[in-house]
């Protein structure tokens, strides 16, 4: 089961938290996933505003991503940096963060999970991606 936790993070549907929990706790899946490291870094901006639960966040979410041998923590590489300059007019008003993880995906060329709406409707309506969840 997904850490609650995590779960308070964002609201994430059904679909998204088997797929992560079948990534996380399983040894016997096909399911491998990709997260990029600026995710890490919008989550601590943003949500974990003190001391105990950024180590709540470390322990119970962090580890466990980093433990599992199905979820890569993506760096943020050349490829990646090559997609955000080459795309630039794609969501200008979308914050780094966003253009960055869009990027992560379309350098993978694999499924985006993303609760950004505007992310969401831009995959959609190109195609740039094989899909998107939420």
């Amino acid at each position: 089961m997904a850490s609650p936790l995590f779960c308070q993070i964002h609201s994430l549907d059904s679909k998204t938290v088997q797929v992560f929990n079948e990534a996380i706790f399983s040894r016997e899946t096909e399911v491998r996933l990709s997260i990029p490291s600026i995710v890490f870094v919008e989550i601590y901006e943003k949500w974990l505003s003190n001391e105990e639960f950024c180590r709540k966040f470390y322990y119970e979410v962090f580890m466990k991503l980093r433990q599992s041998p199905n979820i890569e923590i993506k760096p943020l590489d050349q490829e990646v940096l090559e997609y955000v300059i080459a795309n630039q007019e794609v969501l200008p008003k979308q914050e780094m963060h966003d253009r960055i993880v869009l990027a992560s995906a379309m350098s993978l060329k694999c499924i985006l999970f993303t609760t950004d709406k505007q992310v969401k409707d831009y995959v959609r309506k190109t195609g740039v991606l094989p899909g998107v969840w939420s």
